[in-house]
């Protein structure tokens, strides 16, 4: 079915404090191809992440923010990163038809730099949010 603008689709993963998230960038820093640290996302709390990992789903428990990509380089998305009562939530901008793919730029990426990459633009922050 289609998705309303105003849908929301809250950033679920598992609570790592800052220390596993340090150790999660050591360990990005030692292998990086595991990129360890891909999938982490702040939250209101200073000393609060969310990690949602692929390597942590099951079959019961799938973090479905995680999967929203960014758009291309010629592209506006069609979400944005909000902050719903204290947790990081994405949220349509317009209505999404069935089959076509979420959107939203992810941000500062810390110290990670992606060679060549791109993304699109950002969408517009409605006024009702």
């Amino acid at each position: 079915r289609d998705l309303p603008r105003n849908g929301r689709i809250a950033y679920e993963g598992n609570e790592i404090d800052e220390k596993g998230y340090q150790e999660l960038v050591d360990l990005s820093w030692s292998d990086p191809g595991k990129q360890w640290t891909e999938y982490i996302i702040a939250t209101n709390n200073k000393e609060l992440f969310l990690d949602a990992h692929p390597r942590h789903e099951t079959k019961e428990r799938v973090f479905l923010a995680a999967k929203i990509n960014e758009p291309n380089k010629h592209a506006i998305a069609n979400c944005v990163l909000v902050n719903a009562n204290g947790s990081p939530t994405i949220v349509t901008t317009k209505m999404i038809k069935v089959g076509q793919e979420l959107t939203y730029v992810y941000g500062r990426q810390g110290e990670w730099k992606r060679d060549g990459y791109r993304a699109g633009k950002r969408a517009h922050k409605p006024w009702w949010l």
